[in-house]
């Protein structure tokens, strides 16, 4: 079963018994690649394809994963997404080490190069463009995000996109007053 982790199984001598610990893969993201969507685990693995998903709590509770996109200037080479998304994976990773981002998230896009476009659920909160990072590069981008949006919040205005790509930089585009701003 893809969806277990990890069984141990311990043998008790008196009442003779075989126990079983089973740890379970929590679902983590939706990765669409070009031919198939497939659910990814917390731990990286590729679990199940998700029109193969069956069990109705976990149609559920995958329904509102983050969907994992490649950018249209990705190359469509089977070993080029395969590239993509083991790199792109390895910065999920470090993000999510950092403390993630503090808003819930509709999709996340591999673009080429070292950028990673993260587009939250609420339409009303901007886009957010980062470069490949460390865990510590994320925390000073994740206090950017914080500012930037505490900032345009006080001002009664929306933004497009915020760009953290660049060190000790927030670039905000588009954007306009917020409807029904006080």
């Amino acid at each position: 079963n893809p969806w277990i982790a990890k069984a141990q199984p311990e043998v008790v001598l008196w009442p003779l018994a075989v126990r079983v610990s089973v740890e379970e893969r929590l679902p983590w993201l939706i990765v669409e690649f070009p031919q198939s969507s497939w659910v990814v685990a917390t731990d990286g693995a590729l679990v199940e394809p998700t029109d193969e998903v069956t069990n109705p709590r976990l149609v559920l509770e995958i329904a509102d994963l983050p969907r994992v996109q490649f950018g249209s200037d990705v190359n469509r080479s089977q070993a080029a997404i395969d590239q993509r998304f083991a790199w792109g994976l390895d910065q999920l990773r470090l993000i999510r080490a950092a403390g993630w981002i503090p808003l819930e998230i509709s999709r996340i896009v591999f673009h080429s190069g070292s950028d990673l476009e993260i587009v939250p659920s609420d339409p009303t909160v901007p886009a957010i463009w980062l470069a490949e990072v460390s865990v510590s590069d994320f925390a000073q981008r994740l206090n950017d995000l914080q500012r930037v949006l505490a900032d345009l919040a006080e001002r009664g205005e929306r933004a497009d996109e915020i760009d953290l790509r660049y060190s000790g930089q927030a670039i905000v585009r588009g954007g306009a007053a917020a409807s029904g701003a006080s």
